[in-house]
């Protein structure tokens, strides 16, 4: 059976409401982050951006004290689909919510949590499937007790599809809609 599962958050809102729900059952969890492709909507100013991080900063104290978020997610860089968000742009917002997220309320990552609490099954953006298929630091986290991945929202790449396959040895399925 599920024991456990982590709803992932793309914006300050999703999150909100991922923790709502986490809080409705013991075995549901949730992150803190803003997907890059939401980067330029979210963080349209900089005196926007920075009210916006403190008030994920301020989510993320709140569910990590209730035990609730566990992690910091889903935020990155998404240099494929740079028409909703600037690379620039993803860039900086990266590293404050890297910085600011991560350390300052002191969440682990994506794949700190897969290896710590032997996550079986996933799912993930396209994105982030590239990043399991070919970022280096994958190497640096036991991911052996993943099982099966499903990549979702857009279409992914058979030849990423197949990559991520092979480097972690799991079952990697797609799906998404219109």
């Amino acid at each position: 059976g599920v024991e456990k599962i982590i709803i992932t958050a793309g914006t300050l809102e999703e999150a909100r409401n991922a923790l709502e729900l986490a809080r409705t059952d013991s075995r549901l969890y949730s992150t803190v982050g803003v997907h890059p492709t939401r980067c330029s909507d979210e963080f349209m100013s900089e005196k926007q951006g920075e009210i916006y991080l403190e008030n994920m900063i301020k989510l993320a104290t709140e569910g990590k004290k209730e035990g609730k978020i566990v992690a910091v997610g889903e935020f990155g860089l998404d240099y494929d689909r740079t028409e909703f968000c600037p690379k620039e742009i993803q860039q900086k917002w990266f590293k404050r919510q890297l910085v600011s997220l991560a350390s300052e309320v002191d969440l682990p990552l994506f794949l700190q949590l897969i290896q710590d609490h032997k996550v079986t099954r996933g799912h993930v953006v396209p994105p982030i499937a590239l990043a399991l298929a070919k970022h280096p630091l994958v190497d640096q986290y036991k991911l052996d007790s993943l099982e099966t991945l499903m990549s979702g929202a857009a279409p992914l790449g058979g030849e990423i599809q197949e990559a991520a396959s092979l480097r972690l040895n799991v079952l990697l399925k797609q799906a998404w809609g219109m």
